[in-house]
């Protein structure tokens, strides 16, 4: 039961395990006891890596890889390129931790939006590392 629920929710807290065995199983069990259990099976605890969905997908690397070249190509021009983004930097906050077994890495597959207060960030900067940035709170509804 225990590796079954951090499989299948990798952010579940001990409190969250101690209180599910309670409902479910109808055993109470300390926090102490969960995390020997969760140590001896070689489950740790680290920080969350988000990984976007497209991350590897085959079609986006090929794409990277034509920017990579273009680029090279501008350089060898003798060309200075700048580049600008612009984005919105969501504050909501989430879990940063997660449990997952020794040696590999905790995921979390995020979806959708978060509401919270979003900040407009404007930036430029060229390979003479000159930066500019504009930025500008907003409030999500």
């Amino acid at each position: 039961m225990l590796v079954r629920w951090v499989e299948f929710d990798s952010q579940i807290t001990l409190e969250e395990i101690k209180d599910r065995f309670m409902l479910d199983l109808e055993i109470e069990v300390s926090k102490s006891t969960l995390h020997r259990e969760l140590d001896k099976r070689v489950y740790t605890f680290k920080s969350v890596h988000y990984e976007p969905l497209q991350m590897n997908d085959p079609t986006f690397k090929g794409k990277r890889r034509e920017y990579v070249q273009q680029l090279r190509d501008l350089l060898g021009q003798g060309k200075i390129p700048i580049w600008i983004d612009e984005t919105n930097f969501n504050l909501f906050t989430s879990r940063t931790k997660a449990r997952s077994l020794r040696g590999r890495r905790a995921v979390f597959i995020r979806g959708g939006t978060q509401k919270g207060k979003n900040l407009h960030v404007i930036g430029a900067i060229s390979t003479t590392n000159s930066q500019t940035w504009s930025v500008q709170a907003t409030r999500c509804e």
